[in-house]
């Protein structure tokens, strides 16, 4: 029974010495991590918990070696971690409370951006920093105050950006944006569809911040289609007449034939008149003025 009771408390006092040999964080600012924290505590708590069996099987202080004093040197260390994390955790919470743009629109301009962007990074740092030395969510009571900040501070900058977009958009296309449907000509087309393929880059946003200048646009490009259509048809129509006018037999032409000459001579100039491109325009009334004085020579012979 004696003998029993010898050996039960031997291999109690050579556990305890073991597990006090697995010591790792005995030496100040050991811990420096939650993941060294919680190794710390399951080390300490198996070798507390083999040293009080020991303990209670005889064992003297004397029996554990040179490493018992290590068992408090640990608990000091993980108490002082602990109160590192406890530090810690109340920096994050009064940077948390320090949040002052947690609301739809209370950044308005770009000073409070940068305000609001200080206190969102100091509070994230710490609140990080807390997690790191073993902090949990559930220990910042304002933790959604972050998030709502960020929030903010995102909202803002999406529509600084649209606002900037809309601005650079208007700059570059003030001349196109400037016309309307009753002064807009074939020359402006150029502009127009610049202006038209800007916008179609841009993002839905800024888009939507456009809609009145993208209904004009659309109109001027409808215009002009027209206007293509007129110009188009004008130099078709004075292209056919002159031509058949080129045809013509002057040295047999009669006065019923000058007098039918002149009358198409003046719908070409109609046609002529309405076109707009300056080389077609000045190509065809060159054609036109040979053409009328073909039949002014017609006039003089019948005299």
């Amino acid at each position: 029974m004696e003998i029993d009771r010898y050996e039960a408390k031997e291999a109690a006092i050579t556990k305890a010495t073991n597990e006090l040999a697995r010591l790792e964080y005995t030496a100040d600012n050991s811990i420096h991590s939650a993941s060294n924290l919680t190794t710390a505590k399951l080390q300490y708590d198996a070798a507390k918990t083999a040293v009080d069996a020991a303990r209670a099987k005889g064992a003297t202080v004397s029996d554990f070696g040179s490493n018992y004093s290590n068992l408090e040197a640990q608990g000091k260390e993980i108490n002082r971690y602990e109160e590192v994390k406890k530090a810690a955790i109340k920096d994050a919470t009064t940077k948390l409370g320090a949040l002052t743009f947690l609301t739809n629109n209370s950044i308005d301009d770009a000073t409070k951006l940068e305000k609001a962007e200080t206190q969102y990074n100091a509070a994230d740092t710490a609140v990080k920093a807390a997690i790191a030395k073993g902090a949990t969510e559930a220990d910042f009571a304002n933790l959604a105050n972050l998030a709502a900040q960020k929030n903010e501070i995102n909202r803002y900058k999406a529509e600084s950006e649209v606002t900037a977009a809309v601005k650079v958009f208007h700059e570059a296309h003030a001349k196109a944006l400037a016309l309307t449907v009753e002064n807009v000509g074939i020359e402006n087309e150029a502009e127009v569809k610049a202006a038209l393929e800007a916008y179609g880059k841009l993002s839905q946003e800024a888009q939507a911040k456009l809609s009145n200048e993208k209904k004009r646009l659309d109109e001027l490009e409808k215009k002009i289609e027209e206007l293509r259509a007129t110009e188009n048809k004008a130099q078709v129509n004075a292209g056919k007449i002159i031509t058949t006018l080129e045809n013509i037999n002057w040295e047999n032409a009669d006065k019923d034939v000058l007098d039918q000459c002149s009358t198409e001579v003046k719908d070409a100039e109609f046609f002529i008149d309405k076109i707009k491109d300056v080389v077609v325009k000045k190509e065809l009334q060159k054609r036109l003025d040979i053409i009328k004085k073909k039949i002014d020579e017609g006039y003089a012979k019948i005299d």
